[in-house]
């Protein structure tokens, strides 16, 4: 199964229209991560393709999107665990390996988008008219689905160095009750959508909290 789902993403890289690299600052605890996460867009010119390296985590992601930034499918590497996750309709099918065990499940969810990659989801948003979006996510620890929702909240200056941008303050919650504790913030410049800053937790309630800061795009 391991190598069914390798070749999926591996056919994805062989033509692309262009691509480019975002770095960040993953500050944590006192501990600063240079991270990357590189963006591909396919010959159709209408999809793209998100790779990226989690060193909080130590993982790797594959992330097909459509033309607004949505997920279409999530392929990530963790260990030993090989996980696949692709939208078909209103449901999120999951394949792979865990603790040595292939998994199959399904995971029901509304016609909401769904982001693997909330920077990106909220790249398009943030270009949008729109006040506030809801969306989906699935944890990629316990596999388990949460409805989001993003909302503007007006706009502000980000600095870095002597670099400063005009940025978009976004907020995300959980839809509902768990939005009492759970929310992060993303700065998104206001002129292209990019992420510019992120504070939020590294996971859910209890985990470490995070700073991420835009550095450079190669």
């Amino acid at each position: 199964m391991t190598k069914i789902l390798l070749v999926t993403f591996c056919t994805l890289l062989t033509s692309f229209l262009w691509s480019v690299d975002f770095i960040y600052l993953d500050s944590i605890n006192g501990k600063d991560l240079e991270s990357r996460s590189t963006i591909i867009q396919d010959e159709s010119g209408t999809g793209y393709l998100l790779t990226s390296d989690d060193k909080v985590r130590n993982m790797s992601h594959r992330i097909r999107l459509n033309e607004k930034m949505e997920t279409l499918e999530w392929y990530f590497e963790e260990g030993e665990d090989r996980i696949r996750i692709e939208r078909k309709g209103d449901v999120l099918c999951v394949t792979g390996l865990r603790d040595g065990k292939d998994i199959t499940m399904d995971c029901p969810i509304d016609n909401a988008p769904w982001y693997a990659s909330m920077d990106t989801g909220l790249s398009f948003f943030s270009k949008t008219q729109d006040k506030e979006v809801e969306f989906w996510t699935i944890s990629p620890e316990e596999l388990k689905t949460w409805k989001m929702i993003a909302k503007k909240k007006g706009t502000e200056t980000w600095k870095a160095g002597e670099v400063s941008d005009t940025a978009l303050r976004v907020q995300v919650s959980a839809s509902g009750i768990p939005a009492l504790f759970f929310s992060m913030n993303f700065l998104m410049r206001q002129s292209d959508g990019l992420r510019l800053r992120f504070e939020g937790k590294t996971g859910g309630p209890g985990s470490p909290k995070m700073i991420s800061n835009f550095v450079r795009m190669e």
